[in-house]
């Protein structure tokens, strides 16, 4: 029986991942076989899914800034107040500190539910190049900067490399 917290707070982490993977395939464009997507359990990465004409393919999910945190800065920045953003940071940690455990491709995906990061081209300009340098050095073959959609917006890639 699953009454423990940690069981409780691990399904709602895998209920919550696979909502963030089903939005970000569908603004990606990916071709996901839909009734293939699994959340798996460490230490393989959070999602396996099928790519149709790639086969499976693993995703491990980062979320770059938590939830509470982004809805002050959302507020707080239209005010002028600026948080660093998180986002090298959060991509060093999963890049560097594990070892997933998948024979399948792996692909990172770094998301934000609000997007609290610097405008779109501030941004590439300011961590592209580190970006690509992290994932080049990893066992990750691409990385993705997703920002979910909201009332606002249908949902932006903010960054891939490589370019699938």
């Amino acid at each position: 029986m699953s009454d423990r917290p940690s069981d409780s707070r691990e399904a709602e982490k895998a209920k919550h991942e696979r909502e963030v993977f089903d939005q970000f395939w569908r603004v990606a464009g990916l071709r996901v076989v839909p009734d293939s997507v699994q959340n798996r359990k460490p230490p393989e990465p959070d999602i396996l899914c099928e790519i149709e004409g790639e086969g499976l393919v693993a995703f491990e999910l980062v979320r770059l800034i938590d939830q509470d945190l982004a809805e002050v800065i959302g507020t707080a920045s239209t005010r002028g107040i600026w948080i660093d953003d998180p986002t090298l940071a959060e991509v060093r940690k999963k890049v560097g500190a594990k070892d997933y455990r998948t024979a399948c491709p792996k692909e990172l995906v770094a998301y934000v539910e609000i997007d609290a990061l610097l405008p779109s081209m501030v941004w590439t300009d300011r961590f592209g190049q580190r970006l690509r340098d992290l994932l080049d050095g990893s066992s990750f073959r691409r990385l993705w900067v997703f920002v979910l959609p909201d009332r606002k917006t249908d949902g932006e890639i903010r960054f891939v490399h490589p370019e699938p």
